[in-house]
Order: C-alpha cells, then structure tokens, then sequence
C-alpha cells in the first residue's frame, strides 16, 4: 500500500486528491499530531492520509491517529472502520437553505 501524509490548510488535501483520482481524508485538527510535522496555519492546519483507497485510508488513520506523546492537543479518540458497513443504509439531512 502506498500512502502520504498531507496537510490540509487551503485544500491540499483536497484539491490533490481530486486532480490525481485518489482518496484523502482530513482529520480534525485533535485526532493527529502534528509533531514533527509542518503548520501553515496552527489553528487551522489538519493532517491526513492521501491513498489510492478509501480502505487504505482508513488502515493509515488507524495507524497514526491519536497521542503519540509529543503533541499535547491531540485526544485519545476512537476511530471505528466497519469496510463491511453497508453505506446504502445511511440517511443524509441537510439544511435547505444553506444550499
């Protein structure tokens, strides 16, 4: 599996995965650490996986998310992958007039 760790403060997360046909995921900014990492924006940068999967993704998530004792913001957050969930179940809602 190849991967990448991007970081994500004006799209490049994003903006990467949609030119190359590839899959990112942008993790809130207290799920990873940034240490020893590069911020563009401190309060606003987030790092993620960039993979050729939605699977492989998720498998970098889990490998990387979480405290790694360096970056004290980060939070002890559970991260659950189900690749057996049946997405066609979901509802979506959304707000009418924010559209």
């Amino acid at each position: 599996m190849a991967f990448s760790i991007g970081s994500e403060t004006l799209g490049s997360i994003s903006v990467a995965v949609n030119a190359m046909r590839l899959h990112g995921f942008c993790a809130p900014r207290l799920d990873l650490s940034h240490e020893p990492g590069l911020w563009l924006v401190l309060d606003d940068d987030k790092l993620g996986p960039i993979c050729r999967t939605v699977e492989d993704c998720a498998l970098v998530l889990d490998a990387i998310h979480g405290p790694d004792g360096h970056d004290r913001t980060v939070h002890d957050a559970a991260f659950n992958w189900d690749a057996g969930l049946d997405w066609k179940s979901f509802r979506v809602g959304y707000l009418k007039n924010r559209f």
